[in-house]
């Protein structure tokens, strides 16, 4: 039970603590909205569905406004690829039009139907609610794909036409493709050498402190590049989702700027890694140890590894305990408690908590993230009623890092 004697001053001490982060975040939480990677339907739901979902207007807004603007460019596309005359342009635009409707209609029974789902289990995450959704076919379609608009041009356009456009559709889809391809094999290729060169460093530390002898350490280079290119399988899934959802999933009328960009290598997605990749090349480095190495030499490697790691999540938990109480002026008592619970999840999410850590843009306020971790019915042991809205904040303003993976 938490002590609920605490008198009125304090509280208002706390609030107006909080009052300049609370305002920030609800700033932040706005404009992140509003940059959702993957488009929602126009709906004309009931005026309570609305109020209930206030955010999801205001993206699907903008998806109408980016997929009206692209199939208009796209109609345009068409008419100079195809050399078709004038008179046939205004049914394109109308049957491109169709196409957008065709989009956000077929979208809102999935967009509808993931929040009532989620609301029979209580209070929706947003968050969770932007990945469930987003996985849906009706989410995915783009207005280019629609039936409607393929059918408009086989109608509208002549056999010579259309080969023109259906020519041009493939050499479109295959520079997208090969532009996200590029872009992954240019990452994948310098996450491997910088991988390699820090097991490399490792090896040398051994080496140097006598831990290994000079055999051993010849061994262990000579398997390195083998170790780590057997990891390279499983990095950039991640990174990989994230183009893919930047670029529209490869809409052909609005993404130019974006395969441009992307051709250039001056997209930064953020993520040189991701868990699985992290996971994976820790498991076949400690495969390779474990091949190469004795017995005790290998039972010594991992102790000093597992104090190393012990000590890292308990530094990671105490900064992000920290950083919470910055927010939320925790009583000594909730930071005690609050510490070991942290640490519960700190420890199960070292791998993409390693991601992240490892970006040129973390701070420590990024730790924060992983107060999505801790299950609602343990906070509200934890938080006190007038610090929840607070604990609200936070988590929602850092619910999309720690579920990017998920």
């Amino acid at each position: 039970m938490m002590n609920d004697t605490k008198g009125k001053s304090e509280k208002e001490k706390r609030k107006s603590g909080r009052d300049f982060w609370l305002t920030t975040a609800r700033f932040a939480l706005f404009f992140s909205f509003l940059f959702s990677l993957f488009s929602f339907p126009c709906s004309a739901q009931e005026e309570n569905e609305t109020e209930k979902v206030p955010f999801i207007q205001q993206t699907l807004d903008r998806s109408t406004d980016f997929y009206g603007a692209g199939m208009k460019t796209l109609t345009e596309d068409v008419m100079k690829i195809t050399g078709a005359p004038e008179s046939k342009k205004a049914e394109l635009l109308k049957a491109a039009d169709d196409a957008v409707k065709d989009k956000m209609m077929k979208s809102k029974t999935g967009l509808w139907k993931t929040w009532k789902e989620m609301s029979k289990e209580g209070q929706v995450d947003q968050i969770q609610f932007w990945n469930a959704y987003r996985k849906l076919p009706e989410a995915i379609l783009t207005p280019d794909r629609s039936p409607l608009w393929a059918e408009a041009l086989t109608r509208v356009l002549t056999p010579d036409e259309l080969a023109k456009w259906s020519k041009e559709e493939g050499v479109r889809r295959g520079r997208i493709e090969k532009a996200i391809q590029d872009y992954l094999k240019r990452g994948r290729d310098d996450w491997g050498a910088k991988r390699i060169e820090a097991r490399n460093a490792e090896i040398n530390e051994m080496e140097s402190q006598a831990l290994v002898p000079l055999p051993v350490a010849t061994a262990l280079r000579t398997g390195l590049a083998a170790a780590v290119n057997k990891a390279l399988g499983s990095w950039g899934k991640g990174l990989e989702k994230q183009i893919r959802e930047s670029l529209k999933s490869a809409f052909l009328g609005g993404a130019e700027d974006r395969i441009q960009a992307l051709e250039a290598g001056q997209m930064n997605f953020g993520l040189v890694s991701d868990a699985d990749g992290m996971q994976a090349e820790w498991d076949t480095w400690k495969t390779l140890l474990q091949q190469t190495l004795d017995a005790p030499a290998f039972a010594s490697w991992e102790a000093r590894e597992q104090k190393r790691a012990d000590r890292r999540v308990r530094a990671l938990s105490m900064m992000t305990v920290a950083e919470l109480d910055r927010k939320l002026r925790l009583t000594p008592d909730q930071r005690q408690k609050l510490e070991p619970v942290v640490s519960r999840v700190v420890r199960s999410s070292k791998a993409k908590l390693d991601v992240f850590l490892g970006q040129a843009y973390a701070n420590t306020e990024l730790l924060l993230m992983v107060i999505n971790g801790i299950p609602a019915s343990e906070v509200v042991s934890l938080i006190e009623a007038d610090q929840m809205e607070g604990w609200r904040e936070v988590r929602e303003r850092y619910a999309g890092w720690w579920n990017q993976y998920q």
